[in-house]
C-alpha cells in the first residue's frame, strides 16, 4: 500500500450536522462479495463432486437419485470446517502452502465428524454412505476447491491492487488511521487530503482530487468542521459538497462505518459520546429478549463443554500437580459487568506465588513463570475451562470482552477513551477481540482489543456468537492462543 498527503485548508467555525446519514448506506462490500462467491461455488462443487463419486461408486445405478441427506450432512460439516480453518478469509498475501493446508485440515475435520456421527448415530439412521463415497467426495472437493480458490483470490488480488482510496481527514485523526493502515490490510494505493484550519480556500484543489476515479472516499473530519465553507464563490460548506459528490455516484465512507465493514472493529480514537448515545446497535445492553437468548446459549454450551471436557480437566490437573505441587485451580479477582468484581477460576499455568503480593503483572511472551505444561494449556485455552462454572453462576457469558484485573482497569480507563464501556455487558470466556487479535500485554494492545470489544457490543447477534465459537475452535486446534 502506498500513500501520499495533500494539504487542504478551510476556515473553521462552530457547527453541528447529522453527518452520519450521508454516508451510512455506503459499505465496503468488495471482500464480502468474494467470500459469497466462494461459498456459492463451494456449494455447487460439493453437489457435483458428490454426485459424480456416487455415480462412479455405484456404476450409474443411482443416477436419478440425489442423496440429499448425505449431501446435506457433509456439505454443512465441510463448509463449517472451511470457515473454522480460514477458508473464507480473503488474504491475498497468504502463501499457497497455507491455502492448501486449510483445505486439508477442513476435509480432515469433516471426515472425523462424519466418523463420529456414524459411531454414535449409525450410518443407516444418519442416512450416510460408506467410507468410499465420503473419502472420494472430500478428496475430489479438496483438489478442485483449491484450484478455483487460486483463481478467485488471484482475481481479487488484481482488483484490489488496482483500487485507489482517498482519505479526507482532520490532522488529529491521522496518527490513528496511519497506524491501522500499517497494521492491517488495505490493498491498493491510499492518498490523504489533510484538512487544516486556514483562511485559504481549497475548492479547486478539493474538486480536482475528488473527481478522480476512487474506489471510495473515507471521511474522518471533526464533527464541527462539516459546516465550514470550502472556499468556493458560492460559500458551499463541506457537508453539502460531500452530499453533491455522493449523488454524483462517488462512494463515501464514514471512518467508523469503514472500520466496521472492512476490519470489523471501531476506531476508538475517532468516537465521540454521541456515537454511543445516537448510534444504532447495542441491543444486547438493554434488550431483555436478546439477553435471555444469550443466557440460554451460555448455559447450553457450558453444560455441554463441562461434560465433554471433564476427562481433559482431570488430566490437565494431574499434569499441573506433578510439575508444581499445590492447588491446581487458580482464583483471581476480575472486573465484570457494571464494574463489579468477582472471582474468576482458572487452571494454574504458572508457578506458585508467581506475583509479588499486591503487584499485578501482565504475562509476557516466553514468561519464565509459566509451567512447561502451562504453555500448552494457555495456547489451547484449556486453562480457561474452569470458567464454565463462572458462566453457570451468571458471573460471565460464554462470549464477551475478557474480564480484566481491577488494578489494570484503573490505569487503562485513564489512558484509553471509553475503556469502561466494555463493562456494559458480562465478560466472556472467549470474545471477538480474542479471536481477532493475538495476546497483548500493553496499553496499546488493550486499546486495540477494546476496538474489537466495542464492535461486538454494538453488533451482537446469536449468529455472531456462533461465529466466535467456531473461530475459538480454530484457536484451540491450531494452538494460536497465548
Amino acid at each position: 500500500m502506498s500513500s501520499r498527503e495533500i494539504a487542504v485548508f478551510f476556515v473553521s467555525k462552530p457547527g453541528l450536522f447529522d453527518y452520519a446519514r450521508l454516508m451510512k448506506s455506503s459499505s465496503v462490500v468488495f471482500a464480502q462479495a468474494e467470500k459469497i462467491k466462494l461459498l456459492v461455488i463451494d456449494l455447487v462443487m460439493l453437489v457435483l463432486v458428490f454426485w459424480l463419486v456416487v455415480q462412479i461408486r455405484f456404476e450409474g445405478g443411482e443416477s436419478f437419485v440425489i442423496p440429499w441427506i448425505e449431501l446435506g450432512v457433509i456439505s454443512i460439516i465441510q463448509l463449517i470446517s472451511l470457515y473454522i480453518f480460514g477458508g473464507y478469509e480473503i488474504q491475498v498475501a497468504a502463501p499457497a502452502r497455507q491455502k492448501w493446508l486449510r483445505g486439508m485440515l477442513s476435509s480432515g475435520a469433516t471426515v472425523l465428524a462424519v466418523v463420529v456421527i456414524n459411531y454414535f448415530v449409525g450410518k443407516e439412521k444418519a442416512g450416510l454412505y460408506g467410507r468410499g463415497v465420503l473419502l472420494g467426495s472430500l478428496i475430489g472437493f479438496y483438489l478442485v476447491s483449491n484450484l478455483y480458490r487460486q483463481l478467485v483470490l488471484s482475481e481479487f488480488s488484481k482488483k484490489s491492487q488496482n483500487s485507489r482510496w482517498l482519505i479526507l481527514a482532520s490532522p488529529g485523526f491521522l496518527p490513528g488511521i496511519k497506524k491501522d493502515l500499517e497494521r492491517q490490510e488495505l490493498t491498493g494505493s491510499v492518498e490523504f487530503l489533510v484538512c487544516e484550519k486556514s483562511a485559504t480556500g481549497i475548492f479547486n484543489n478539493l474538486n480536482l482530487q475528488l473527481k478522480k476515479n476512487w474506489a471510495g472516499v473515507i471521511v474522518a473530519v471533526e464533527k464541527t468542521d462539516y459546516l465550514m465553507p470550502i472556499g468556493d464563490p458560492a460559500g458551499t460548506t463541506l457537508i453539502h459538497f460531500l452530499m453533491d459528490l455522493r449523488f454524483q455516484g462517488q462512494t463515501l465512507h464514514d471512518l467508523s462505518a469503514f472500520y466496521e465493514n472492512l476490519w470489523r472493529k471501531v476506531p476508538v480514537y475517532y468516537l465521540a459520546p454521541e456515537w454511543f448515545a445516537m448510534g444504532e446497535g447495542f441491543v444486547i445492553v438493554s434488550h431483555p429478549i436478546r439477553q435471555r437468548v444469550k443466557r440460554l446459549f451460555d448455559i447450553g454450551v457450558s453444560l455441554t463443554l463441562l461434560v465433554l471436557t471433564a476427562p481433559l480437566l482431570l488430566l490437565a490437573s494431574a499434569l499441573i500437580y506433578l510439575e508444581s505441587p499445590g492447588p491446581v485451580v487458580y482464583r483471581q479477582t476480575r472486573t465484570g459487568k457494571g464494574g463489579e468484581d468477582f472471582t474468576i477460576l482458572k487452571l494454574r499455568s504458572m508457578i506458585l506465588n508467581a506475583e509479588a503480593p499486591g503487584k499485578a503483572q501482565w504475562a509476557q511472551v516466553k514468561d519464565s513463570r509459566i509451567l512447561k505444561c502451562g504453555n500448552f494449556l494457555r495456547k489451547t485455552r484449556i486453562d480457561e475451562l474452569p470458567q464454565l462454572l463462572n458462566i453457570l453462576k451468571g458471573q460471565m457469558s460464554f462470549v464477551g470482552p475478557r474480564p480484566e484485573r481491577p488494578e489494570f482497569n484503573q490505569d487503562l480507563e485513564k489512558q484509553i477513551p471509553f475503556y469502561n464501556m466494555r463493562h456494559l455487558i458480562q465478560p466472556g470466556l472467549t470474545g471477538w477481540a480474542q479471536v481477532m487479535y493475538p495476546y497483548g500485554a500493553s496499553v496499546e494492545d488493550a486499546q486495540e482489543k477494546l476496538q474489537y470489544d466495542l464492535y461486538y457490543i454494538k453488533n451482537y447477534s446469536p449468529l455472531m456468537d456462533f461465529q466466535i465459537l467456531l473461530r475459538t475452535v480454530r484457536v484451540v486446534f491450531l494452538g494460536s492462543g497465548r
